[in-house]
């Protein structure tokens, strides 16, 4: 459901025996209601219990754009992401997916980070990249962090797994003025991430 339970006709609904249910039909990056209860028939019918989840990557945002990343370039690829002075997205959180830069496996993608304020020790920087594409930023996904606080323009790269399949698959920045090595998702107080796409090609 989209609202809550009870609220509106469901968009799935049904009975099982399995404590898990496959759905279908479902809009990307939309927020949902799910609704469970036990003994679904007769008198014994047990109260609902319900929750939330999106359809999508992790939510990101911040309360302040004190801190944010105004410019955010690649290259050495076959094509490069160039978004300069993007300011400060709304809601600490950019979509330029549209945006792409082109690598092969092995390779490595160099990048330039302009963060603001500009001046020494002013964010922390990490960079993910979603290669397994299942919609989630692990841990070993972390492809850069900074671990300390840079001053910019920062130059940064990371290499491609030489196994890495060909394909498309989300890129997220993030700057963070409270972490020296920012997690991609979460609600912070200031600070920004953006997301790209990094799509892999086969080797020349």
């Amino acid at each position: 459901s989209t609202g809550g339970c009870g609220s509106g006709a469901p968009i799935q609904s049904g009975n099982t025996a399995s404590n898990s249910v496959n759905l279908t039909t479902l809009t990307a990056n939309t927020t949902y209601t799910y609704c469970v209860r036990s003994a679904c028939t007769g008198p014994t019918n047990s109260g609902w219990v319900s929750s939330t989840f999106f359809t999508g990557y992790c939510l990101f945002s911040s309360t302040s754009s004190a801190s944010y990343i105004n410019s955010f370039s690649t290259t050495g690829g076959s094509t490069n992401i160039y978004n300069l002075s993007s300011g400060f997205s709304t809601g600490g959180y950019g979509d330029f997916t549209s945006q792409v830069v082109t690598q092969s496996a092995s390779s490595v993608v160099n990048c330039s980070i302009t963060g603001v304020p500009a001046t020494s020790g002013n964010n922390g920087y990490s960079i993910y990249v979603d290669y397994n594409n299942n919609l989630i930023f692990d841990a070993t996904e972390r492809v850069y962090t900074s671990a300390s606080y840079l001053a910019t323009p920062a130059l940064v790269s990371f290499t491609i797994p030489i196994s890495q399949p060909i394909g498309s698959f989300r890129m997220r920045l993030i700057a963070d003025y409270n972490s020296t090595s920012p997690t991609a998702c979460g609600a912070i107080s200031r600070g920004e991430a953006e997301d790209y796409t990094l799509t892999v090609i086969a080797a020349p």
